[in-house]
């Protein structure tokens, strides 16, 4: 890594490394979304390159898709990759986890009228099948996953009208 990203990556010194070796955490906080495959690039990384010189894939080698299309182009329906994370997250650091971000917009809700976006059957299905995937990984697995957040209204709005938008809206 550091020959790739050179000065782009960030130095630690021997105390800062000290400091994080010593630190203990009570909990795992895992922001997720989606998965996607990875294939790196033959080519040397560019200057600007911060995520490793690789491609990141909506398909696999064979074309199968990750997931469900959501309502942005890089997010798909991952839960059975999201599972996967869990434990693999969960048997690395042995830490309970709390999912401290989990949601997507459905397919066509910027074009949709209130009504059509109140029945929203793939956001429903998106929460299921992500849910479901934590209580398996719970029960099945044997994982500790303690906390659930969902990304809400709120989430969107900042995303497409700005903080400020937000910053009316919280207390």
């Amino acid at each position: 890594m550091r020959q790739q990203l050179g000065d782009r990556l960030p130095k630690f010194s021997e105390s800062d490394f000290a400091l994080l070796h010593a630190a203990e955490s009570d909990f795992y906080g895992m922001n997720y979304y989606t998965s996607q495959f990875a294939r790196h690039r033959p080519e040397p990384a560019s200057d600007t390159d911060f995520i490793g010189n690789v491609d990141e894939l909506q398909e696999d080698k064979n074309g199968a898709p990750v997931g469900e299309e959501s309502g942005l182009h890089w997010l798909r329906s991952c839960p059975d990759l999201f599972r996967r994370h869990l434990n693999r997250v969960y048997k690395l650091y042995q830490k309970p986890i709390y999912i401290t971000e989990n949601g997507c917009p459905c397919p066509g809700e910027d074009q949709m009228t209130r009504e059509e976006a109140i029945n929203d059957p793939y956001r429903i299905r998106y929460f299921e099948n992500h849910l479901d995937a934590i209580c398996r990984s719970i029960q099945e697995d044997g994982s500790s996953i303690k906390g659930y957040f969902a990304w809400a209204l709120l989430d969107n709005l900042g995303e497409s009208h700005g903080d400020d938008l937000c910053k009316r809206f919280t207390c």
